[in-house]
């Protein structure tokens, strides 16, 4: 799971600024967790603790309350109403990754996710976006080709993934982030790298919501390669809390050991 947060702060960093070349300082000033971080943690503490999830999302906001939220996400995640009635696009697919990790099956990984899903979007697209990315995690968990999570992603959301990362090139703030667009941006760098950091880089090239970009294909790239570089581990957990790095640690001790 560490491959979320760590892709969230690095691409913090470079929100809205495409890179001109892969070869870029992953860590600056400007790295910090942001909303993908603490919406991930309190996913992975629900996991843990068997919490309600939304119980669980609104008590790590009040605790973290300066992390870059969306403004009715923010008002409703202070209040005592169940369910958001706003479509917030990018909240879901930036809080279900542990689930990948944390499912036994293919269809836990779905099915958990569309009902973590519909605590804040309602949308079908969304909806199914949601379902994708855990799936997709939880088969580059267990080992499974490349291949075979493109096929799968293509056959699920009924979309065909470009043959080179580099026709996706133009301007991705016209998408939201549940849009074709963006799982197209977030698989081709996941297909197309060698590792783990790749992976990063190659999102990262992009620009646009980087942070969220980088986030979801650190999830992905990490339960596939299994192997994230111990530099870029120590440069992103010094910038956690104690509380942030403890439901890491716990987390990957019980669903990813190392």
């Amino acid at each position: 799971m560490k491959g979320i947060i760590i892709g969230d702060i690095i691409g913090s960093g470079y929100i809205n600024h495409p890179e001109p070349t892969l070869d870029i300082q992953l860590f600056n000033p400007q790295s910090s967790f942001t909303d993908n971080t603490i919406l991930t943690i309190s996913t992975a503490d629900a996991l843990l603790r068997e919490k309600n999830i939304e119980t669980s999302m609104k008590e790590w906001v009040k605790k973290f309350p300066i992390a870059g939220y969306l403004p009715h996400f923010f008002e409703w995640a202070l209040s005592n109403k169940a369910y958001l009635e706003l479509e917030e696009e990018k909240i879901a697919i930036t809080r279900i990754s542990p689930i990948g990790f944390a499912s036994s099956t293919l269809e836990e990984a779905q099915n958990k996710a569309e009902i973590t899903s519909r605590i804040i979007n309602h949308t079908p697209q969304c909806i199914n976006t949601s379902r994708v990315c855990a799936g997709s995690i939880f088969l580059a968990k267990q080992g499974e080709s490349k291949k075979t999570i493109k096929t799968y992603v293509e056959d699920t959301l009924k979309l065909k993934l470009a043959k080179n990362r580099a026709d996706y090139k133009e301007d991705i703030n016209r998408h939201t982030i549940c849009s074709d667009k963006f799982i197209k941006l977030i698989f081709a760098s996941f297909l197309e790298s060698n590792d783990y950091e790749d992976a990063i880089r190659k999102v990262i090239y992009f620009g646009g919501p980087t942070n969220t970009l980088a986030s979801i294909t650190g999830g992905i790239a990490q339960a596939y390669y299994k192997h994230i570089p111990k530099s870029l581990i120590r440069k992103a957990y010094s910038r956690l809390s104690p509380d942030i790095f403890n439901i890491i640690t716990e987390f990957e001790k019980n669903y990813f050991p190392s």
